[in-house]
């Protein structure tokens, strides 16, 4: 059997307990007749295999046991939150009464204590919920740790603090194989080129949404890493690398004037947001074939957000002054159900084509 990651197994477990399925009921329909033997020997197979799968990666054997992992995950979720809440409302209310000795230990301890226990979780489960959820909740505490030491040293803002945040979610993730803590490091990682252009020049305040070209750059970065990353991150930095890129493209369809070709005398603020609206339709565009084709849905996702969000954008720029309210909704919905025929058609021909 060759190498494979959880998700692998439980597709793998998908394709079984299909075939299982459908076997039975081609023999129940006479369309084929396995001799015993031969039944005995794929049943035998499939049931090791199985046995391995579950033992070595704790997969959902069956559907039953797949709604309860989805219930997992809600719950981790869920307690995520939860406990983030907790430490933000802990720190925003009883800090400033605790004497300062406490405070200290209590910034030291805040990340580490959740990051020990995740350690400890890891090492006794193959599922990693917990784990992801201590690892979040550590992580939530460092960015608090060093937000409360900034005020205690009234330090100016930075984006020194925002790049420890995007490598210690980085580090976790890549020492626990987790994907939300994945794309909390690259958002943060991406969003920090502009951060940091901004604070060595000096021009204002630091804002992640000033010269957006740079997270553009970032998330085109991401996009070409994808080949050096392990399977089951591939998509993470795929689908986070187009998702930075196509909404800093939407984000400067609109506002032309943070773009750095705004300060040559030779682009317009109009001739930028057109420029960059073609472009981040065909990029959209070209990201919905590419989920089609080669069956990427995080490139669904994304690309049909951008297009969407731009469509929209641009609809309302067009008509919104021009037809009474009734008419532009009524338009919007006329463009839906043609964006529906052309997603139809595209399905049907993927499926003529499988």
């Amino acid at each position: 059997m060759k190498p494979m990651d959880r998700e692998a197994a439980q597709r793998r477990t998908y394709r079984i307990r299909a075939f299982q399925e459908e076997l039975a009921d081609l023999k129940a329909a006479g369309v084929v007749q396995l001799p015993p033997p031969e039944q005995e020997a794929i049943a035998a197979h499939h049931q090791a295999l199985l046995a391995e799968l579950a033992q070595q990666f704790d997969i959902d054997a069956t559907a039953a046991q797949g709604k309860l992992s989805l219930g997992m995950k809600l719950v981790s979720a869920a307690g995520t939150l939860a406990f983030c809440l907790a430490v933000f409302l802990f720190v925003q209310f009883y800090w400033g009464h605790l004497p300062e000795g406490w405070q200290l230990g209590l910034l030291v301890l805040a990340p580490l204590l959740p990051l020990a226990l995740a350690e400890w979780a890891a090492s006794r489960e193959k599922t990693l919920y917990a784990t992801a959820l201590l690892v979040l909740v550590s992580i939530a505490a460092f960015i608090a740790q060093s937000a409360t030491l900034g005020e205690i040293f009234s330090l100016l803002p930075s984006p020194a603090a925002p790049s420890c945040w995007a490598l210690y979610s980085l580090l976790l993730a890549y020492r626990f194989r987790l994907r939300v803590p994945l794309v909390v490091g690259l958002v943060l990682a991406t969003a920090n080129l502009s951060l940091w252009y901004t604070h060595q020049s000096g021009i204002g305040a630091i804002n992640p949404f000033d010269h957006p070209e740079l997270t553009l750059a970032g998330g085109a970065i991401l996009y070409a890493l994808v080949r050096f990353q392990q399977p089951d991150f591939q998509p993470v930095f795929r689908g986070t690398g187009a998702a930075s890129a196509l909404l800093m493209g939407v984000l400067l369809s609109k506002a032309g004037q943070e773009s750095f070709l705004a300060a040559s005398a030779a682009f317009s603020k109009a001739s930028i947001e057109s420029g960059y609206t073609s472009l981040t339709l065909a990029a959209s565009a070209a990201a919905i074939y590419a989920s089609i084709r080669h069956g990427r849905p995080e490139l669904l996702w994304t690309g049909g957000t951008a297009f969407t969000l731009l469509l929209l954008i641009k609809l309302y720029d067009w008509f919104w002054e021009l037809l009474p309210g009734w008419a532009f909704f009524g338009l919007i919905g006329l463009v839906c159900l043609a964006l529906l025929a052309i997603f139809r058609h595209l399905r049907q021909r993927q499926g003529s084509t499988s």
